[in-house]
């Protein structure tokens, strides 16, 4: 079967020529795929990390067990919100370079009830923060 490749009738050489365009085509493919798969298995990202957003992540535990708290409500300045997961992590995109992070829990009793607390942060990165773990303590 006689097909054309570029005006020509492939032959052998321009074949291995193509096949060999494709590999290296596969093989940068894989590469990107690679890296995000390391991205999204870091335990630190989220997909709004993975696709480049500005913002600021970290976890929120109960300051006397260092159990994590799911259900928190995590704001900048009451205007931006997320609740942190069932591991106590959060993620707010945000292109705020410094403001203050505000924790309430808002859920009351269902996990414990915690005293709301204000975290200063300040993106020292243009992209990500990750501002580590905050130790909420119970009401008493």
């Amino acid at each position: 079967m006689v097909a054309l490749f570029r005006g020509n009738i492939c032959t052998g050489a321009n074949m291995k020529k193509l096949a060999h365009k494709w590999r290296l085509l596969l093989r940068r493919v894989l590469i990107v795929f690679s890296f995000g798969a390391l991205a999204a298995c870091s335990g630190r990202m989220t997909a709004a990390a993975e696709y480049g957003m500005p913002g600021v992540s970290g976890s929120v535990r109960a300051a006397d067990t260092k159990e994590p708290i799911p259900g928190i409500q995590v704001s900048i300045m009451d205007q931006q919100r997320t609740t942190t997961s069932e591991d106590g992590g959060f993620w707010l995109v945000t292109t705020a370079s410094s403001g203050t992070l505000l924790f309430k829990d808002v859920d009351d009793a269902e996990n414990g009830e915690f005293q709301d607390t204000a975290v200063p942060f300040n993106r020292s990165e243009p992209w990500m923060n990750h501002i580590g773990t905050i130790d909420l303590d119970r009401k008493q």
